[in-house]
């Protein structure tokens, strides 16, 4: 093997190591991983032209033997498992609703079936279709 450049690598090059092993099978699966979410309301209504709700949204990442995520699995290496979390807020009447991404990486031992990203509390309130108060975050794991 050579890198992309031309150059030979130095160290062991007779065969694949375990970790490259698992880079590709954590690239190419099994297993795959696929993210639930459950949400409970905590306190909802609409009265008039006034929308409020405020809930819970549980993340958990389940992984699994094939790629339609049926047969449930368990990890036998380590997996990096990155994830997008998306904040969507908004602090006064008529404001714009602001947006931000932040890239987070975890690394779920072996032997895990689950992993558990955390619970957060979302809380969106409009006035006639408009944003009053708006704290929102969602989670978005890469496949």
């Amino acid at each position: 093997m050579t890198t992309t450049d031309g150059f030979f690598f130095i160290g062991q090059r007779a065969f694949l190591s375990a970790g490259d092993v698992e880079g590709v099978k954590s690239a190419y699966g099994p297993p795959f991983h696929n993210e639930k979410e459950t949400v409970t309301v905590i306190n909802e209504y609409v009265s008039g032209l006034d929308d409020y709700s405020e809930y819970d949204v549980d993340y958990t990442i389940y992984f699994y033997n094939d790629i339609n995520c049926v047969q449930r699995s368990s990890l036998v290496y380590p997996r990096n498992i990155t994830y997008i979390e998306e904040r969507h807020t908004c602090n006064r009447y008529g404001d714009d609703i602001n947006v931000s991404r932040t890239y987070r990486n975890i690394l779920v031992p072996a032997g895990a079936t689950s992993y558990n990203l955390g619970t957060v509390r979302n809380i969106e309130h409009y006035i006639m279709s408009n944003p009053n108060v708006i704290d929102r975050t969602i989670y978005y794991v890469l496949k």
